[in-house]
């Protein structure tokens, strides 16, 4: 098996992102304009995310992000080892962006927070403002329970086309 590096996943992300912008529909439109409606108001923009660095850093520069909070893989000699020092999901978003807060006198009673998986509920608990993005049935019953303001879901993306002839892969074999 090929080791995974650091290089080589920042490249492979940066080949996944090209892609995906190039099919069209990465993007909720509606989360787009409420973020540059907070870079019109100057507001800090955190993307806290349990991807990792390497997957999200060219949609923080697409979106000019001012910090990225996420899973940190571990790294020894520039190879990843498969384990993660903290997924960041659930209350390890929450405890993050508190600490982040802490550091920095960031008042969380003026902030706004977007999440669309019941993950998010810490992190969405904590902010003075909170946006639900998406139809999921769990996090429809906070925007009633607490009057959240709601975005709805991005359309579904295009369809992937596939090659017309079988797939070729290494030493000949196919699909």
């Amino acid at each position: 098996m090929q080791e995974q590096t650091q290089v080589r996943s920042r490249l492979q992300a940066e080949q996944w992102f090209l892609t995906e912008l190039h099919l069209g529909g990465f993007f909720n439109e509606h989360v787009l304009a409420a973020l540059r409606r907070h870079q019109r108001a100057e507001h800090l923009i955190i993307l806290v995310s349990g991807s990792f660095r390497a997957c999200l850093a060219p949609i923080a520069r697409r979106v000019a992000a001012d910090l990225v909070i996420c899973s940190e893989p571990d790294i020894i000699s520039g190879v990843y080892t498969g384990r993660i020092h903290q997924p960041m999901v659930g209350d390890a978003k929450a405890n993050a962006v508190h600490d982040l807060a802490t550091l920095h006198r960031i008042h969380l009673p003026s902030s706004t927070a977007y999440g669309d998986h019941p993950s998010d509920l810490p992190l969405l608990h904590m902010a003075g403002h909170a946006t639900i993005v998406g139809s999921d049935p769990v996090m429809q019953d906070w925007v009633h329970r607490r009057r959240w303001r709601l975005l709805p879901d991005a359309p579904p993306a295009p369809p992937l086309l596939l090659p017309s002839s079988p797939l070729k892969l290494s030493r000949g074999w196919s699909c």
